[in-house]
């Protein structure tokens, strides 16, 4: 991505050198700005904000005077992010926020800004015959935060704008094509069918490495292992002081006593946030436009939910809670 982007930048670069270099010797009256291009870039870290490039060129000879940056919101949604699935709760590290430093623009929320217009004053002067590029952080509000083991946001912000400049005494308006841009991180989060399964196998993993450390302390101290399986142990169940108690970082959560319940659980979200990004991404308003990627998470999204089925047969789950009179490597304990 990043070589394609250097070459891009490069291309560009020398197109504009030849240009302003042609021009110089017999440039028009008058100033006459042009909006070359405009882009999203994509953020280093998924916690902050991407950036809006505009790269822009003044073909006359009077110096241009970039007032102010419009942003129409053509389009706007909310969508929640799917979580890793872990049978404890991970406070290892501090949670991910998004970036405190100021911005040049933030965005309103999706239920709030569709159909409305953010405007930034500017204040940037383009001499005659020169080149020259603004960028422009895109922040949306606050949102709460999973912990770094996740390393993603809880949710983001989805927006469809078409960018617009404003130039000079007479209000010259430069008028981009739409960008969509997601908040932050600019990333959609599709749960695919793969990650799905990945994440799942890696918790039932994760799971049975737990019991065996609780079987394992248990067998040395001269008792008698539980049956997971059969007669899945409660949390009173069990001598107070294993060690795996004791891990105050990363307590046991209920997804640990009731895994199949955790797992259907998991799958049920993974399906609404799939439907809910369906629906959005069928909207009208975006038929006829430049989706700028939007395109690509619907035929995704629509996988997962044709794949879910099968995902819960391998499973041998349909709901949030596990079938019963039915013999479960996995267990469906209480907590209590």
């Amino acid at each position: 991505m990043i070589e394609v982007l250097v070459g891009v930048a490069g291309t560009l670069a020398a197109a504009v050198i030849a240009a302003v270099t042609t021009l110089r010797a017999r440039r028009p009256a008058g100033s006459y700005p042009e909006l070359v291009e405009a882009l999203i870039l994509d953020p280093h870290e998924a916690s902050n904000a991407p950036v809006l490039d505009l790269k822009l060129r003044n073909r006359g000879g009077e110096t241009v005077v970039v007032k102010r940056l419009e942003l129409d919101v053509l389009w706007a949604r909310r969508f929640p992010v799917l979580d890793e699935l872990l049978p404890y709760r991970d406070s290892s590290g501090a949670a991910m926020m998004e970036v405190s430093a100021s911005y040049d623009v933030t965005l309103p929320e999706p239920v709030a800004a569709e159909g409305g217009r953010v405007v930034q004053p500017l204040s940037h002067a383009l001499a005659a015959g020169d080149a020259d590029r603004l960028q422009v952080r895109l922040n949306a509000p606050p949102t709460r935060a999973h912990h770094v083991r996740a390393a993603l946001p809880a949710e983001v912000r989805v927006y469809l704008l078409r960018p617009r400049l404003v130039c000079n005494a007479d209000d010259r308006s430069l008028t981009a094509a739409p960008v969509a841009v997601a908040c932050p991180g600019n990333a959609l989060h599709v749960p695919t069918p793969h990650v799905l399964r990945q994440r799942i196998s890696r918790f039932e993993t994760e799971v049975d490495i737990l019991r065996q450390r609780i079987d394992a302390e248990m067998t040395a101290a001269g008792m008698a292992a539980p049956d997971w399986s059969g007669r899945p142990p409660r949390r009173a169940d069990l001598p107070s002081r294993l060690t795996v108690f004791e891990e105050s970082h990363r307590p046991l959560n209920d997804a640990f006593w009731r895994p199949r319940e955790a797992i259907a659980g998991y799958l049920d979200c993974a399906e609404g946030i799939c439907r809910d990004l369906v629906m959005a991404l069928s909207d009208d308003a975006l038929r006829g436009t430049d989706a700028d990627g939007l395109d690509t998470c619907l035929p995704l999204a629509q996988e997962t939910l044709d794949e879910l089925p099968a995902i819960r047969r391998e499973l041998r789950t349909t709901s949030r809670t596990a079938r019963p009179g039915r013999a479960d490597p996995m267990g469906a304990a209480g907590a209590s």
